[in-house]
């Protein structure tokens, strides 16, 4: 194995480990062991950090750490990391359709048709058109 993440290749291994990953973000966020919601949140983020370190380049890794900082109300770092994974992960409709969707529930319309026009020229295609009319 390799030292440092490389792209996507869909490969089984690759989604087992995914699998794996994704499972235990999910299983970590039902608190088994019942800690106190700082404690909690310190460890969620712990291993969102140690998943992205590992997968770098998958967007449903980088939607999931957006997701749970929405849910804690973290609404900046929510946007923060969206940026970040579309920097690592920029040819994921997803991630940029969940960014511009950030900025128009926050009302900042510039910044949501910013990112419907950079999602034009970076991904063309109908899905792309059809989000930005």
């Amino acid at each position: 194995m390799s030292a440092l993440p490389g792209p996507c290749t869909g490969d089984r291994k690759e989604k087992a480990v995914l699998d794996a990953w994704l499972a235990l973000i999910n299983f970590e966020k039902t608190n088994p062991q019942k800690m106190a919601a700082e404690d909690l949140r310190r460890r969620m983020g712990f291993t969102l950090k140690q998943a992205l370190s590992y997968l770098p380049f998958y967007a449903e890794v980088w939607y999931q750490a957006a997701n749970w900082h929405a849910e804690i109300g973290d609404n900046d770092g929510e946007i923060k990391t969206l940026k970040r994974a579309l920097a690592m992960s920029g040819d994921s409709v997803v991630l940029h359709l969940a960014l511009a969707e950030k900025h128009e529930m926050a009302g900042n319309t510039a910044a949501a048709k910013q990112c419907y026009e950079t999602m034009c020229e970076q991904l063309p295609g109908p899905l792309v058109y059809i989000h930005y009319m």
